[in-house]
């Protein structure tokens, strides 16, 4: 399947919070996450919902005024450098998460927040920095039933 996959380089705070609003409500699997503390690197894939090629997006007439929209799922993976520590708290002990947001607390640490009562609270040495790069488009579709067109 080809698409417009995306990248986006983290190279400050602005651009950390932007990967992570691209990966709301994406799937997190703990077995995924990669800490290196002496290389200072953070690494973890997700599964997230891929809105930005129209052209993957598919509506069906269902039931004579509901449309059913669907969509592809996208593998992305978040690659952070200078990573001086990664604290855990999973209070859910599940190994599949959905990720919410993540807030800056200063002194160069952001909180990762999870739906599913686990956050992860990251410490940069200077700025953060790294990736966000989708690697392939999944043959997975979520898919939403709405009122119209």
């Amino acid at each position: 399947m080809t698409a417009n996959l995306v990248r986006v380089e983290i190279r400050d705070e602005a651009s950390l919070l932007q990967a992570c609003d691209l990966l709301h409500d994406a799937w997190f699997a703990m077995e995924t996450l990669h800490f290196e503390k002496e290389a200072g690197t953070w690494e973890g894939l997700f599964r997230r919902d891929f809105f930005e090629d129209e052209g993957l997006l598919q509506r069906e007439k269902v039931l004579l005024i509901f449309t059913r929209t669907s969509w592809p799922l996208a593998k992305s993976q978040l690659s952070l450098t200078k990573v001086a520590e990664c604290g855990v708290r999973d209070q859910a002990n599940l190994s599949t998460y959905t990720f919410n947001e993540c807030q800056p607390l200063g002194d160069g640490r952001y909180r990762l927040l999870f739906c599913e009562s686990m956050e992860m609270i990251l410490r940069f040495e200077g700025a953060p920095r790294g990736c966000l790069q989708d690697l392939e488009i999944l043959d997975e579709r979520r898919s939403l039933i709405h009122l119209g067109r």
